[in-house]
């Protein structure tokens, strides 16, 4: 969590209640998972992320569900080809490799936005996995395999945007990828421990988890999120000049 750089893999989330700056760091953590039930501001965290991304010259793009299924293996490949540039030259960033070959390669960050991932699987009576959300689960799964064996995924971070983490769509060994956890919570109507143990298992103190999601609801105002990647924040997003 980064609460005072700027840096270009530190974009802005917004503030805590005390106005301090809150940062999704992604040097230290490369892949994202949001969550939160509908209405309570998924989409415009994630609009502010991407815009956040863009000014810091990110290449973004954003794609719903099963749609990503066009973009991950091209994705996977691209990774591929920056570590095999980053192994040949020995070192582990981007920035620690000659002028003239980032001028010849283009290793800008790349942020690959998965929205509405598993919808619908949370509705009484949903149907068994579909073919294409099963090869999306297959394509995401060997992204996260391959890219989390590298200490910095050679600049390509992936978020998710789900109502809920979901064990067959995501199941345990893709939520071990995701060093960042951030989930959105409405106004007066704390997360289940349930709905908190899904999201956050393993990636900080539950009581830590449980309080932050307590004061969150108890705001009772939109725009309230908690951040966990190891810590854990409180803030409210949406907020004019974070940087």
């Amino acid at each position: 969590m980064n609460t005072i750089a700027s840096t270009r893999l530190s974009l802005p989330l917004g503030r805590t209640e005390n106005q301090s700056p809150v940062s999704l760091d992604l040097d230290t953590s490369a892949h994202t998972l949001v969550v939160g039930d509908p209405g309570t501001g998924k989409t415009v965290l994630v609009r502010g992320l991407a815009e956040a991304a863009n000014r810091r010259g990110f290449r973004v793009s954003t794609h719903y569900d099963e749609y990503a299924l066009c973009v991950l293996p091209d994705l996977l490949g691209e990774a591929t080809r920056r570590n095999a540039v980053l192994d040949s030259f020995g070192v582990k960033r981007s920035e620690d490799l000659p002028a003239s070959v980032l001028a010849a390669s283009d290793f800008r960050p790349v942020m690959l936005i998965i929205e509405d991932y598993a919808y619908g699987r949370f509705m009484p009576g949903a149907a068994p996995l579909s073919d294409r959300a099963k090869r999306l689960r297959a394509s995401v799964l060997e992204f996260m395999r391959a890219t989390r064996l590298r200490e910095h995924a050679a600049g390509i971070h992936l978020v998710i945007v789900s109502e809920r983490p979901d064990s067959e769509m995501l199941p345990a060994k893709a939520l071990a990828g995701f060093g960042n956890v951030i989930m959105t919570v409405r106004p007066g109507k704390a997360p289940s421990p349930e709905r908190l143990t899904a999201a956050f298992y393993g990636m900080a103190e539950p009581g830590d988890v449980t309080e932050a999601a307590a004061s969150a609801a108890a705001a009772g105002t939109y725009g309230q999120a908690i951040l966990a990647d190891g810590d854990v924040a409180q803030f409210r997003f949406g907020i004019a000049g974070e940087e």
